[in-house]
């Protein structure tokens, strides 16, 4: 899957990291789809995935979402505001069930100042945000709505489990329209209509729920939309 189109990342295992963390942490147990943490609301620690995935989001006053990423297994959160000391501006909610471990704010002073270890996970996912905000906006200033939508199908293309005598490509994950406005920044029922004009034109075909690309119309895009790096 592609980390800057998704804005979500991919599960990591570090032993020797959690074994630094979770004797010193406050285990938190959520269940799926439920928010943790709202904008205003002061985070004096930072989170540590350990079981499941949480994405973060901002909504406008008007309802709109706009979805920044999805954290999995392995990743913190929660460092920019611990750091700069402000409130957080973002809703932060579980996808499944989790497991988070909250880091207190004296044990993270203790770990920045020993743990090489413990430094380098926070500069990466660090870097590992700014590399997802970096694509997304270069989406959304180069690439129209469809052409991101199409992106996202692209980069979900399963390269091993798609038969090779097929015109059609299998895709690794299925999104809801829901899910897939969230990721580009457009409304279901956008998705919706672009999903049927797609289809429409033989670029994609839904089969039992889920989604197809056609080989000879997705290489062709993919080739005429180099990714910008």
């Amino acid at each position: 899957m592609d980390l800057g189109l998704l804005k979500r990342t991919e599960d990591i295992y570090d032993s020797e990291l959690e074994d630094l963390i979770l004797p010193i942490s406050t285990e938190c147990k959520f269940p799926k789809h439920y928010i943790f943490s709202q904008p205003g609301e002061k985070i004096d620690g930072i989170y540590y995935i350990f079981k499941g995935s949480t994405k973060h989001y901002m909504i406008s006053e008007d309802g709109v979402v706009k979805l920044l990423y999805v954290l999995s297994r392995g990743r913190f959160f929660a460092e920019s505001p611990y750091f700069l000391n402000i409130p957080t501006g973002l809703y932060s909610e579980t996808v499944d069930d989790c497991i988070l471990y909250k880091i207190p704010d004296e044990s993270i002073k203790k770990l920045m100042a020993t743990s090489k270890n413990f430094q380098d996970n926070i500069i990466k996912g660090y870097s590992e945000k700014c590399l997802i905000l970096r694509y997304e906006i270069a989406n959304l200033s180069f690439n129209n709505s469809k052409d991101r939508l199409k992106q996202i199908f692209c980069s979900l293309i399963d390269y091993d489990n798609s038969e090779k005598g097929s015109q059609w490509y299998n895709l690794e994950k299925y999104f809801t329209h829901q899910e897939l406005g969230e990721i580009i920044d457009s409304t279901r029922v956008t998705i919706s209509r672009q999903i049927n004009e797609l289809c429409n034109k033989n670029f994609l075909r839904i089969v039992n729920r889920n989604y197809q690309l056609n080989k000879e119309m997705a290489n062709k895009f993919l080739s005429d939309n180099k990714k910008i790096q």
